[in-house]
């Protein structure tokens, strides 16, 4: 896996020109799904060297999209947030994969039907993400109410929903007591 991994992030340096990294999140997660059900039918250890290098592979060049993705779609404003939730939430999936390798019985096949079963469901939800209706993109008005070159009425008509808060950040009110246990 740590080879497959260098080798991804080789690959994904590589083709970051790419201008379509969401058909590269969707070829990664169906390449690690059909070795993991190839794995799951005829498990051997070839099979199983196999199926870790092309999930180091797959993973590093899912995140690598992942990246361009963010920053392709999410403004400015936002992007600092939409990361740390990504990163978040691979973090949690590492973390459940895990789980679920320590839960499972040490016969190969098994894990590797579960790994399969897995990474076949992601694999929908990836096309279906891919192929859902979306909404119209628009600017963020953030940004919008401060460019000099933008019409006042904005790009859409003003009862379109905002795409972003308009006010500023909450406020989160007085200052805290640092005492632990203010009701002791």
């Amino acid at each position: 896996a740590g080879l497959g991994s260098f080798i991804g992030t080789a690959i994904g340096s590589r083709v970051r020109g790419t201008d379509k990294p969401d058909l590269l999140v969707l070829i990664s997660t169906g390449v690690a799904a059909t070795v993991a059900v190839l794995t799951a039918f005829t498990y051997s250890i070839v099979m199983a060297v196999v199926m870790a290098l092309v999930a180091g592979i797959t993973n590093s060049l899912g995140k690598t999209a992942l990246d361009a993705i963010i920053q392709r779609e999410v403004p400015e404003s936002l992007r600092a947030s939409a990361f740390g939730r990504s990163e978040t939430l691979l973090q949690l999936a590492w973390v459940f994969g895990g789980a679920v390798g320590i839960l499972l019985p040490t016969i190969g096949w098994v894990g590797f039907t579960v790994a399969a079963v897995l990474l076949v469901v992601a694999f929908g939800i990836t096309l279906y993400g891919r192929n859902r209706p979306r909404g119209i993109r628009t600017r963020d008005p953030r940004e919008a109410a401060h460019d000099p070159l933008a019409s006042p009425s904005g790009p859409h008509p003003p009862t379109d929903p905002p795409t972003a808060p308009l006010t500023a950040p909450l406020n989160p009110g007085p200052p805290r007591s640092s005492d632990p246990y203010p009701y002791a």
